[in-house]
C-alpha cells in the first residue's frame, strides 16, 4: 500500500515537472519540483528496506506465537531453528558495507537538509 503511494507521488511530481518545464516563465518552479523528486527517488530504497524489515518483524512475531502453541517436538525444533536463523541473519541492506539502508538514513538526510536550509537562511542577510 505504501509502495503504491510512493510510486504515485513520484509519478505526479514527474508529470508536474514536465508540465511546468513547457512554460518558459515558470522555469524557476521546475527546481522546486525537481528537488523533492530527486530526494524521494534517492531515499525510496531505504523506505522499501524499512518496509521489508517491518514484514520480517511480523514474521518473527508469528513464529514466536507458533512456538507458544506447538505440541510436537519436531515442530518445536523447526520453529527454534527458524528463530535462530532470524537471530543470526538479520536483514540489513547496505551500500558498500558502509551505509545501512533503513529509516535512520531517511531521518538523518532530512536532518541534514533541514540544518543546511536553516544555515542558508541565516546567512542570507549578508547578501542584502
Amino acid at each position: 500500500m505504501l509502495t503504491t503511494v510512493i510510486i504515485f507521488i513520484v509519478q505526479v511530481l514527474n508529470h508536474l515537472s514536465v508540465f511546468i518545464s513547457r512554460f518558459s516563465e515558470f522555469n524557476h518552479s521546475v527546481i522546486i519540483l525537481e528537488v523533492p523528486l530527486k530526494i524521494i527517488i534517492s531515499l525510496s530504497p531505504a523506505l522499501l528496506a524499512e518496509m521489508v524489515n517491518s514484514e520480517i518483524d511480523k514474521m518473527k512475531l508469528c513464529i514466536i506465537k507458533q512456538l507458544l502453541v506447538v505440541r510436537g517436538e519436531n515442530t518445536r525444533d523447526a520453529i527454534e531453528d527458524s528463530m535462530m536463523y532470524f537471530h543470526h541473519n538479520p536483514f540489513k541492506y547496505t551500500i558498500w558495507r558502509l551505509f545501512t539502508l533503513d529509516m535512520t538514513l531517511i531521518l538523518s538526510t532530512i536532518g541534514l537538509l533541514t540544518t543546511y536550509t536553516v544555515a542558508i537562511v541565516q546567512f542570507t542577510h549578508f547578501l542584502d
